[in-house]
């Protein structure tokens, strides 16, 4: 069921959202992403509201330790078992920059050991922002609270550009850092310039939290300016 239903929202985001009709230029996604996406926020969206004690229109001073604990149970549980996160959805809406999700009364309700009526209306609506993000031939989910993210490759190729950088400073050429490292000349030319990227944007991508779209392939293609501000420009506010 739980696939089922993912395929149909792929079809639903590739031909509506994106495409604005039935345009095959729109952008397919896998199911298992946006399903995880989704269960991510409702996961996240159930954390929150039993932290602020937001699960109950009305809270019960006597109850509440036990329906916090209860809350972030099933927060656990939906992180982990798809087929519970299914029964959760009463409907989904998707629209350009936000996505809503409306969660199914009895059966919230019955996970968290309360009646229907009880539930606050602000537990049953999930509301977020929603984008999606080319990079090469991937397409990322941005939605919610962005999450760190290392990229491996750009991790990579920012330590070898550094480390390339500090040995033309102590005197080494170009061709002896090639033999040193099995790279090419042209290689290594091509990607020293990530060392001299802005330090603040150098922490961001050490740290995970460098814009979605941003790559080494962009980088290579774009190129690198070598003014920090037209750095932020070109690769932070994109």
């Amino acid at each position: 069921h739980t696939q089922r239903h993912g395929r149909r929202f792929a079809y639903y985001v590739s031909h509506r959202l994106i495409a604005g009709g039935t345009d095959p230029t729109g952008w397919r996604l896998p199911a298992d992403a946006l399903e995880g996406t989704v269960r991510q926020l409702v996961s996240a969206h159930l954390r929150t509201m039993s932290g602020h004690h937001g699960l109950l229109a009305v809270p019960e001073a006597t109850e509440a330790a036990a329906l916090v604990a209860r809350g972030r149970a099933l927060a656990t549980q939906i992180d982990a078992d798809p087929s519970l996160f299914a029964t959760l959805i009463a409907a989904i809406d998707l629209g350009h920059g936000h996505l809503r999700l409306r969660l199914a009364d009895k059966p919230l309700a019955a996970a968290l050991g309360v009646h229907p009526d009880a539930l606050s209306p602000g537990l049953r609506e999930v509301e977020c922002p929603f984008s999606l993000r080319k990079r090469g031939v991937e397409t990322r989910i941005v939605a919610g609270e962005t999450v760190p993210r290392p990229d491996p490759i750009l991790l990579r190729t920012l330590a070898e550009a550094r480390g390339w950088a500090r040995s033309l400073r102590a005197g080494s050429s170009l061709a002896e850092i090639a033999t040193a490292t099995g790279h090419s000349e042209p290689y290594i030319r091509t990607r020293i310039p990530l060392a001299f990227l802005d330090p603040r944007l150098q922490a961001a991508i050490l740290e995970g939290r460098q814009p979605p779209e941003l790559s080494v392939a962009r980088l290579l293609r774009d190129g690198i300016p070598m003014d920090w501000a037209a750095q932020d420009r070109a690769f932070t506010r994109a």
